[in-house]
């Protein structure tokens, strides 16, 4: 889930004799995941870190070298070994024309992974005999003729506020408002659902 906010975090109290249930331990994730993401957009900014040098194997392949970036949102980004493919399978390349420049994006990317036996089906969907044990962390790369967007600089997240008002397993409802407004300027509000 993508999470602009900047200040501030809740994290566990632990006393003995706490149930631990699955919230507590998301929680806990999320509270570590938020402080590190936070002091990366802070401190250091979005962009290539190490590596991830894109080389032309020849007019059909590419190759990404090894490397380390940041995104907008302070998230880590790291391509593990290197990336050789041909560019027809890399996602955009089917809507690409005869452009005289094509950019080539690396993204963050969550995949599912190990799925075991769920003991008790006792989530949100009871008929569910499996689950996913593992979240790995990872990219994707993209082809597009048009230059990326930066609108997600830091002035704009400071800028506004994010609610959750709903976090499932299914759906996560967001709104997102100023953190200041003039009424006589009037403001937008924006509500996102994310499933």
């Amino acid at each position: 889930m993508n999470n602009y906010k900047i200040i501030p975090c809740e994290r566990n109290r632990y006393f003995y004799g706490k149930l631990l249930t699955v919230r507590d331990f998301e929680i806990e994730q999320r509270y570590f995941n938020d402080k590190r993401r936070l002091i990366n957009r802070l401190f250091v900014g979005p962009g290539i870190l190490a590596g991830l040098n894109v080389l032309m194997v020849d007019d059909k392949t590419i190759l990404v070298e090894p490397g380390v970036a940041l995104d907008y949102l302070g998230r880590e980004i790291v391509v593990d070994k290197p990336y050789i493919n041909r560019l027809s399978v890399i996602d955009g390349f089917d809507g690409l024309t005869d452009q005289s420049e094509v950019y080539l994006s690396l993204t963050y990317g969550e995949e599912n992974r190990e799925a075991v036996h769920n003991v008790s089906a006792s989530g949100q969907d009871q008929t569910s005999q499996s689950e996913f044990n593992r979240i790995a962390e990872g990219y994707r790369l993209s082809l597009s003729g048009v230059a990326p967007s930066t609108t997600h600089q830091l002035e704009e997240l400071i800028a506004r506020s994010q609610y959750i008002l709903m976090d499932t397993s299914e759906v996560t409802v967001t709104l997102i408002m100023p953190t200041s407004a003039s009424l006589a300027e009037g403001y937008r509000v924006q509500l996102e659902i994310q499933k």
